[in-house]
């Protein structure tokens, strides 16, 4: 008897550690997802940074305007545009999920 009630607390205890890793899992491809789609919907980042503002974060991380420099910052004001976006939309997303209106 005393074998399985420990046996079904184990049991229990391996569900509940399986669920959490489940849903942590599943947050963190949401997340993922997230950031490709955002990558792929938005335009060119020469499209909408500015040149001038990208002239100037080339000539402040490297010194010069070569063109791995221009490269290396628009790359950086993208990813950092898109990663405001992503954890924008994730944090809306996950308070609506966690807390639906009743």
């Amino acid at each position: 008897m005393r074998l399985s009630l420990v046996r079904a607390q184990w049991m229990r205890l391996v569900v509940a550690i399986i669920k959490l890793l489940a849903c942590k899992i599943s947050k963190i491809v949401y997340f993922l997802i997230l950031v490709v789609l955002t990558g792929h919907l938005l335009p060119e980042p020469e499209s909408y940074i500015n040149y001038d503002l990208a002239v100037d974060i080339a000539l402040f991380m490297h010194g010069n305007e070569s063109a791995d420099s221009m490269f290396d910052a628009y790359t950086g004001i993208d990813l950092s545009i898109i990663l405001f976006i992503v954890v924008f939309c994730y944090i809306s997303t996950m308070k609506v999920i966690t807390n639906p209106k009743k």
